[in-house]
């Protein structure tokens, strides 16, 4: 099973979302900022990511190309719970090869079989 970075500011949705994927058998690392991401991404560099979009300091489309600097080529999930930014932001992230998008509140079945539909995430 791939290993997950999980990058949502909210810690709430990070221990949710990193138990449901443990559970799963992913190996699961979580960061609360994109500054944060950015650092366990160069220490220990997962296959996969899942990213809100609000983060604090950056948005999470502003993670991923740094994160692509870093790892080119890294699937990931955008995700968001703005109602108002759904169409933005997912249009922003067909633009991104390798970027998939979902809208909050997250069904983790959905999730994992997304995770398992995208490129070198399998």
């Amino acid at each position: 099973m791939p290993g997950i970075l999980v990058v949502d500011d909210e810690q709430e949705i990070l221990e949710i979302t990193q138990f449901a994927l443990e559970a799963r058998g992913y190996t699961v690392r979580t960061a609360a900022s994109g500054e944060e991401a950015l650092a366990r991404l160069r220490e220990t560099p997962p296959e996969f990511l899942l990213i809100d979009y609000r983060l604090k300091k950056m948005t999470g489309l502003e993670f991923l190309k740094a994160a692509r600097e870093i790892q080119p080529g890294i699937p990931a999930i955008m995700i968001t719970g703005l109602a108002t930014q759904v169409e933005a932001i997912e249009q922003a992230c067909r633009e991104i090869s390798g970027c998939s998008f979902m809208s909050k509140p997250l069904q983790m079945d959905q999730v994992i079989q997304r995770i398992e539909e995208m490129p070198h995430a399998a």
